[in-house]
């Protein structure tokens, strides 16, 4: 296995932590509303907030749900009996029960039987069902090796990596928490009016391998027990590649979590190519894979002053209004979730903006690649960033862009959205080198036009949703064949090189304003061919 040792570490941490948990720490506490008040809420369209609720309400209410739509798929011997007090589960003793017992009937014996017969002579699912173990351990090693980063740079004094190591290891297990217990249990909280306890340990069970594993993974987990996911998860690793062949002469960008297990030989030494610094690189033919937080490929950018100059030559009036525009009083308000501090900002002509303040300790706050992939956008005439600029807010510089209206994001209205619109946001994200497009990361509008937003991680090489170019490669070749496509791929070919080369470099710095360069070279040849 090629997991590195941080990696082995955690899985010791994390069975550990398992081991000592106090169960009553893990019981669900959604503040002092109630899965009965929640699910009545919903199905008569009232709103109680705060108002105190009549005596008996909690029977009242369940008797109206346990007979309503919420409740209409729930089996009898799991139905909640309204005259009994529900009951809190505590999802450790749901993830236990997961794990009990073989087959409890025929019936489940024959579909695991068939599901897992179907890897033998379906090739589609063996691929997919390895491709989703893959991705599901690099992102936990990824995130793993990232906080032991951020933890380092705040530790000193002896021991610091087995320190750093263990707070690391902490983060880790309370973020699984959260993200593959808590919050699915959050979203369906509602659902728990329905059951009684055993319906509600089934139904938490139900929902945990729902989110927590690839699709054999779930019904071996149920079955066989943590021996078999083990088993099934290295099988998933990937093998080792050979040594890179004679470098080529253009390098497609490659998938960081397929670059994550490359590894090549040098003198008597086995060296990761992820953590190869490009600067000092004996391996000339792979692009680094710039691996999230990791310092070992801290981009220029991050720390450079150099004064942001447009390289369309292109200034809009819409640009200078939200470079110099008054901000109404009280119109600055924060943003709630998302990875960066955000905030809303509306100046006196009603105009409103997202503004991106720079901060040094968050590596996905970098406003100047927000700025320069609208500059980017404009000098193809893409039209499809919303206009940013530079500006500082109350003695913080950042990136400020406008504020666009659409129906919903790409999770919501996907399908609503021009196939040609989504071919030319995957040509411009090559350009760019956006790692972390994802269906939340554009906006789509009412005539299926989309605004592509969250640019703070592009031209650096990090993200966790890197596709590798076979993903996109028949997407970008259609766009290469429109019109809007020919002449951008004109437009790089035609435009002054060493003009636009100090542009990028004045925003990124020499390494990844050359790293942008190779690949509009790539675009050019590939558009040849």
């Amino acid at each position: 296995m090629t997991t590195s040792k941080h990696f082995k570490n955690i899985i010791t941490i994390i069975l550990s932590c398992l081991l000592s948990l106090n169960a009553l720490a893990l019981e669900l506490e959604f503040g002092k509303i109630s899965p009965t008040v929640l699910a009545y809420q919903e199905q008569c369209q009232v709103d109680f907030k705060n108002k105190s609720l009549p005596p008996g309400w909690e029977k009242n209410f369940c008797e109206i749900v346990v007979q309503g739509p919420i409740c209409k798929e729930v089996p009898k011997k799991y139905k909640r009996d309204c005259s009994v007090e529900l009951e809190t589960v505590n999802p450790l003793d749901a993830f236990g029960s997961c794990f009990d017992g073989f087959f409890n009937s025929l019936s489940e014996m024959w579909d695991f039987l068939t599901e897992a017969m179907s890897l033998l002579y379906d090739e589609e699912k063996r691929a997919e069902v390895s491709e989703e173990g893959k991705a599901f351990l690099d992102s936990l090693a990824l995130y793993y090796e990232t906080e032991v980063i951020k933890a380092k740079q705040e530790m000193s004094g002896p021991f610091k990596d087995t320190r750093a190591g263990l707070v690391a290891g902490k983060n880790l297990f309370i973020k699984i928490l959260k993200d593959f217990l808590i919050e699915p249990l959050s979203e369906k909280y509602k659902q728990y009016a329905c059951y009684n306890k055993e319906g509600a340990v089934h139904y938490t069970c139900e929902t945990l391998t729902e989110y927590f594993f690839p699709p054999i993974a779930i019904l071996t987990a149920i079955k066989k027990g943590k021996k078999f996911v083990k088993s099934f998860r290295e099988s998933s690793e990937p093998s080792l590649p050979s040594p890179p062949p004679t470098p080529p002469s253009i390098v497609t960008p490659e998938r960081r979590s397929r670059a994550r297990w490359e590894f090549a030989e040098y003198g008597n030494k086995r060296i990761g190519k992820a953590y190869l610094k490009y600067e000092d690189s004996p391996i000339n033919d792979v692009k680094p894979p710039r691996m999230g937080m990791a310092q070992e490929y801290k981009s220029e950018s991050f720390t450079l002053q150099t004064p942001l100059k447009p390289i369309s030559a292109n200034i809009a009036k819409i640009d200078e209004h939200l470079k110099n525009g008054a901000i109404k009083k009280d119109g600055i308000k924060k943003l709630e979730g998302g990875i960066t501090t955000s905030f809303v900002v509306e100046l006196e002509d009603g105009t409103k903006g997202i503004f991106k303040p720079r901060a040094e300790s968050d590596w996905a706050s970098n406003y100047r690649a927000e700025v320069l992939a609208y500059e980017v956008d404009k000098f193809l005439d893409l039209d499809i960033v919303p206009p940013t600029v530079e500006r500082t807010i109350n003695n913080s510089k950042g990136s400020f862009q406008k504020f666009e209206d659409s129906i919903g994001d790409g999770f919501t209205h996907a399908s609503f959205a021009k196939q040609e619109v989504l071919d030319k946001q995957n040509f411009f994200d090559l350009i760019i080198d956006n790692r972390d497009r994802h269906p939340g990361n554009y906006l789509i509008t009412k005539h299926g036009n989309i605004h592509s937003i969250d640019h703070g991680l592009t031209f650096t090489g990090r993200g966790y949703n890197a596709k590798h170019f076979d993903e996109v490669k028949e997407s970008i070749s259609r766009f290469i064949k429109t019109q809007e496509g020919a002449q951008a791929i004109k437009k790089l070919e035609t435009m002054n090189r060493d003009e636009f080369y100090r542009g990028l470099t004045d925003y990124l710095g020499p390494l990844d304003a050359t790293r942008t360069m190779d690949r509009i070279d790539f675009l050019i040849k590939f558009s040849k061919d």
